[in-house]
């Protein structure tokens, strides 16, 4: 026999009872807050947003941001628990997408999507730098035409 190999098991076997027993539990991260960031934007710009979540038994905790255009941000951490987090998108295309996040202790437990947090890209081709450079080239012109009149 080896005795090794029987201690190893044995443990396992134990370990394994006593977790189906209730005895020791493992608890996923809460869910993390709402995330929070810019609600409105550009395509083309960068944002940032940030969560953060605790874990029953103080494990570390890794994110993953689902930017709902069918990416994600991959997992970011582990960070300690209560430690907030940022991650950064660009969104590629005009619509309005819904960011939510969840948590995974270091032990792979994880917890349930937050909330989620609806962003506007603005379907209407105007942005305001648009906006403010068509007013800014009507005043050159109208300028420039009362300087015509009168020179």
């Amino acid at each position: 026999m080896n005795i090794g190999y029987a201690v190893r098991v044995s443990k396992l076997i134990i370990a394994t009872l006593a977790e189906l027993s209730g005895f020791i539990t493992h608890n996923a991260p809460y869910i993390p807050n709402k995330p929070s960031g810019e609600l409105n934007g550009v395509v083309g710009t960068e944002y940032t947003y940030s969560t953060s979540t605790t874990d029953p038994q103080n494990d570390q905790i890794s994110y993953l941001f689902d930017w709902g255009d069918g990416t994600d941000s991959g997992w970011i951490g582990p960070v300690a628990s209560g430690i907030s987090v940022e991650a950064n998108h660009t969104w590629s295309k005009r619509d309005t997408y819904d960011i939510k996040v969840k948590a995974k202790d270091i032990n792979g437990y994880e917890s349930n999507w937050s909330e989620s947090l609806s962003v506007t890209i603005p379907r209407n081709s105007f942005s305001k730098n648009r906006i403010f450079s068509n007013i800014f080239e009507r005043i050159t012109m109208v300028l420039a035409r009362i300087n015509k009149i009168f020179s």
